[in-house]
């Protein structure tokens, strides 16, 4: 059972809900500093992982292959379209700010690599610590955005899990078929997409961080095209 899964939908369900309870008494210091604060953490599962790496060559190239392929794709503009365009409607906002900010924040609920890196991790070794840390971090992150944008971010939850259950499923599949040495440097690419996540939201530098989703699974095939040759 994707325990993960379960309880970061929920969590972040729960914080939109007490984002509209409570938005207008949290003041804008406390909402910058607790977003920093979550960036600290970022870096802190970012590094956890990074250790992890069977070998740093393939790791290097899948991250430099993966942005390519991404910022190739316009992944991260695609995918902002999309679900700008889709909770747009949903919510029947015409205000182009409003859109442009709520689409910002629900690519970062469904498609951040945290999110992502989280649930193969809990397919591959039903760990669910990854996502347990995320769902603690978006349930204040909902809350802090739910204060802005209104009661909508809670509905987030529905197209993350969903996303979620398919990932969960596809790495229940795949694992069988992956080499420790794979599921190593899977680990320390998750680990590099969570540095740049944490970078973000320190404000260290904004990275298109959708953009190194293929990284995902390019490694599998790099890694494996080293330990042949």
């Amino acid at each position: 059972m994707p325990i993960g899964a379960i309880a970061n939908s929920a969590l972040l369900a729960l914080g939109g809900l007490f984002g509209i309870l409570l938005g207008r008494r949290l003041s804008e210091e406390f909402k910058n500093t607790l977003t920093l604060v979550m960036g600290l953490c970022a870096l802190m599962i970012a590094i956890t992982n990074i250790i992890k790496l069977h070998s740093l060559t393939p790791v290097a190239l899948s991250l430099i292959l993966g942005v390519i392929i991404g910022e190739a794709l316009l992944l991260d503009t695609r995918v902002k379209k999309a679900v700008g365009s889709l909770f747009g409607k949903a919510a029947k906002k015409t205000d182009s700010g409003w859109t442009t900010e709520f689409c910002f924040v629900a690519t970062l609920f469904v498609a951040s690599g945290t999110g992502i890196f989280g649930i193969l991790k809990e397919g591959f070794e039903a760990e669910p610590s990854i996502l347990l840390t995320k769902a603690a971090l978006d349930f204040f992150a909902a809350m802090i955005f739910a204060a802005k944008l209104g009661g909508a971010v809670s509905f987030i939850a529905i197209p993350q899990f969903s996303v979620y259950i398919v990932l969960f499923l596809f790495s229940r599949w795949i694992f069988p078929l992956l080499t420790e040495r794979q599921i190593m440097n899977f680990y320390a690419v998750g680990g590099l997409v969570d540095l740049a996540i944490g970078l973000s939201m320190l404000n260290v530098h904004k990275f298109r961080t959708i953009n190194f989703l293929p990284a995902f699974v390019v490694v599998f095939p790099v890694t494996l095209l080293f330990d042949l040759f």
